[in-house]
């Protein structure tokens, strides 16, 4: 087992039959973390971040710093106030989008190389899949610092075992969450995902929505494409 401060990556056994467990377990007040409801309200809604606070080896091209409060790697999803994010998908380079993602209202533009932005904000970073996963998280509230996440890796059998480990923690009263392919589990509650959390965005996002129900742990299953992607580069 590969032990971080807060993320662990645990090997996969056989595959199993999943147990069910009851979340009746862990429902009893909560503090709700050192930051307080009002707080996770805010985070739900997108957290004001400087890049320059999360990506330490950035470097700005027309102006000293970009303040920005959601981010994407999907030119064509692009909102007014996004911060675009060129990286190498299966969409294709993300660098060749820019101009699009500019067009749909893009207010700064994150990549590896240098390229023409018409005078939008440019922050140039050594690896934009690292600082994709990165701005989501900080955007987000940075969930993952108020919870203890156990990450989930394997070929197969991550459900079996997400699912053992959270029986385990809410049999000892942990308020505990699990974010998996069945959905979004919470100490109260299940809700479907709206996106594939293989994305930072969703990823971060399942987690604020976890840590804004008091969860104590949060377990996670991190798939080949969520490593590929660095999504869980993002958790701190």
């Amino acid at each position: 087992m590969l032990k971080d401060e807060r993320v662990w990556f645990v090997g996969i056994p056989a595959e199993a039959g999943i147990p069910v467990f009851r979340q009746e377990a862990v429902m009893r007040d909560s503090t709700n973390g050192p930051r307080g409801r009002s707080f996770k309200a805010r985070r739900l809604a997108g957290c004001e971040v400087r890049l320059s606070r999360v990506l330490p080896k950035a470097r700005f091209i027309a102006c000293d710093d970009v303040v920005g409060r959601t981010c994407r790697d999907d030119a064509g999803s692009c909102q007014p106030g996004d911060v675009f994010v060129a990286r190498l998908t299966a969409r294709g380079d993300g660098h060749e989008a820019i101009p699009r993602a500019i067009a749909r209202g893009a207010s700064a533009i994150v990549a590896e190389r240098m390229v023409p932005t018409d005078g939008v904000p440019l922050c140039l970073v050594p690896d934009s899949d690292w600082a994709h996963a990165r701005l989501a998280h900080a955007m987000a509230g940075d969930p993952s610092r108020e919870m203890r996440v156990i990450a989930v890796a394997g070929t197969s059998g991550k459900t079996t075992t997400a699912w053992l480990a959270a029986a385990v923690l809410a049999e000892a009263g942990r308020r505990v969450g699990v974010l998996s392919d069945l959905g979004c589990l919470g100490p109260d509650d299940v809700e479907p995902l709206p996106d594939d959390i293989s994305a930072p965005p969703a990823l971060a996002a399942g987690l604020a929505r976890l840590s804004a129900a008091g969860c104590t742990h949060a377990i996670v299953e991190v798939s080949s494409r969520m490593l590929a992607a660095q999504a869980t580069a993002g958790m701190v």
